[in-house]
């Protein structure tokens, strides 16, 4: 039976979401007429971000009940990526007129990915100072921790006074789905990251060194996350999924069916590896039949 302190918590959480919806509804609205880099844009992510982080931390059976972790992801986070890689793409089509903004519009776009980084680094740990520790350790200054608590304790985001922890009445009994999505976020970050952050040196390094170590993606990080992903929640198939699209991109098409079959041969298969397995299986008959009609 759910105690006063739950439905007090319960009720804080609606308020908090209802406001986290308000909120998006106005950040869409700017997006139709102004940049997403807007000053007024960048503001309602922030405000966004707070009040989605806050119900996290407010309420934890409310926020997975409500996807919390994948709210967050595509409005404050994803969208913005979407728009950065859309630029770059112009950019580059645009030839020798773009060729000039490509390595502004990556320096802009890799600062946005560090920021997010820092984010999720920071989230999983304080998860794990709230609702148990699942042996996930990563490096995050101490000050970022501090004026995130600081402002969480003052109540930044509706007034409403200190945010408690549900620590004590409603949190999950198992941590780790969190902290998973947290990190398979923080593995595509990392991803995207190794894919623009060559795009910066654009202008220092001539085009014909197409081989030099800077105009090559570093997918070591990403690889990283992906794989502490794995073991923080084995049973889910979305790393290996992950870790196929990365080997997929590095032309290692034996490791990519390695991990796509291992992303489906799990308790919770990601299905679109299906997909994907199957087209890395046609790609390769159709590459033997050209071969054979030599």
């Amino acid at each position: 039976m759910a105690t006063a302190g739950d439905r007090h918590m319960h009720s804080k959480a609606e308020a908090e979401w209802q406001q986290a919806l308000e909120l998006e509804k106005k950040l869409k609205a700017v997006y139709r007429k102004r940049s997403f880099y807007d000053p007024e844009a960048r503001n309602l992510r922030g405000q966004l971000r707070n009040s989605y982080e806050a119900l996290l931390f407010i309420d934890a059976a409310f926020a997975a009940a409500n996807d919390v972790e994948l709210a967050l992801w595509r409005a404050v986070f994803y969208r913005p990526i979407e728009e950065f890689r859309s630029r770059l793409k112009q950019a580059e089509k645009a030839g020798e007129v773009g060729a000039t903004q490509i390595p502004k519009v990556a320096v802009a776009f890799v600062k946005f990915l560090e920021e997010a980084s820092l984010f999720y680094r920071r989230l999983i740990m304080q998860l794990q100072a709230v609702y148990g520790d699942v042996g996930v350790k990563l490096d995050v200054p101490k000050e970022a921790v501090a004026a995130a608590t600081a402002g969480r304790a003052a109540g930044a985001t509706n007034g409403a006074g200190p945010m408690q922890s549900s620590a004590s009445s409603s949190a999950p009994r198992d941590v780790r789905p969190s902290i998973h999505r947290c990190l398979i976020y923080l593995g595509d970050l990392s991803r995207y990251m190794a894919q623009a952050a060559p795009k910066t040196a654009a202008a220092a390094v001539p085009q014909q060194q197409q081989h030099h170590p800077a105009a090559r993606p570093d997918w070591i990080k990403a690889a990283h996350y992906y794989r502490l992903a794995a073991r923080v929640l084995p049973r889910s198939g979305n790393p290996h999924n992950q870790l196929a699209v990365m080997a997929v991109m590095t032309n290692d098409e034996l490791r990519a069916v390695y991990h796509y079959a291992r992303s489906l041969c799990v308790g919770i298969p990601f299905q679109t590896a299906k997909e994907n397995l199957m087209l890395l299986f046609e790609q390769n008959r159709q590459r033997c039949v050209s071969i054979s009609s030599y």
